[in-house]
């Protein structure tokens, strides 16, 4: 098959992928972040977010 032929259905399919997603998304409505079910538990330390992940057998001294 002909490389023009082959970007061609290519491009048909992104578009109709494209159309598909904004079909769906008029369809849905807006999407916001203003009720997040996320919650973040505190912990010791560390980035947000991470609740106090313990990377446990870390050995960093005494006898070998």
């Amino acid at each position: 098959m002909a490389p023009a032929i082959k970007l061609a259905g290519f491009l048909v399919l992104l578009a109709l992928i494209f159309a598909g997603a904004h079909a769906a998304g008029a369809r849905l409505g807006p999407v916001d972040t203003g009720h997040s079910r996320v919650q973040y538990s505190g912990g010791s330390g560390g980035a947000p977010g991470m609740g106090g992940m313990n990377m446990g057998g870390m050995n960093m001294g005494g006898s070998p």
